[in-house]
């Protein structure tokens, strides 16, 4: 348990670096590069959701998880907003320049939501360093129990 912080910072950093992947994925909807896209998948089901409903689960004590939580989710509804009206919908009743101005400006708020949810990563990160070991490894247990 001695490397629970060292472990729990790793994560985080290996997180952050997913979800900025799923932004350039929206940015490539839009733009056209279809090789690029992913199919949205359900909040819980990301790397991000498999790791905050999964092993960080212990760290829902923390008021900023309980922030990443919720902006994580609102970062899924607007990819998926995304997805929708550029690849699923085909949008026969849109003019396209509609669409693209509509995606245009998801895609600015998904930015916000995604920088900002780095942000609270950061933030949860720093606390993680400061908080006291035996903390982290009480709460680490009673989620492992």
């Amino acid at each position: 348990m001695k490397n629970l912080k060292e472990k729990i910072l790793k994560q985080i950093k290996e997180i952050k670096r997913s979800h900025t992947e799923w932004y350039a994925h929206a940015e490539a909807i839009i733009s056209g590069h279809r090789t690029l896209i992913k199919i949205p998948k359900s909040y819980t089901d990301c790397k991000v959701g498999k790791w905050l409903y999964g092993e960080g689960y212990f760290l829902s004590y923390c008021e900023t998880f309980k922030e990443i939580e919720e902006i994580h989710i609102r970062t899924h509804e607007i990819y998926l907003s995304i997805y929708k009206q550029n690849i699923v919908k085909k949008n026969f009743f849109k003019r396209k320049a509609l669409v693209k101005a509509t995606s245009k400006t998801e895609l600015t708020e998904l930015k916000g939501f995604s920088d900002l949810l780095i942000e609270k990563f950061d933030h949860l990160a720093k606390m993680i360093e400061k908080e006291n070991p035996n903390k982290l490894k009480s709460e680490y247990e009673k989620f492992q129990s």
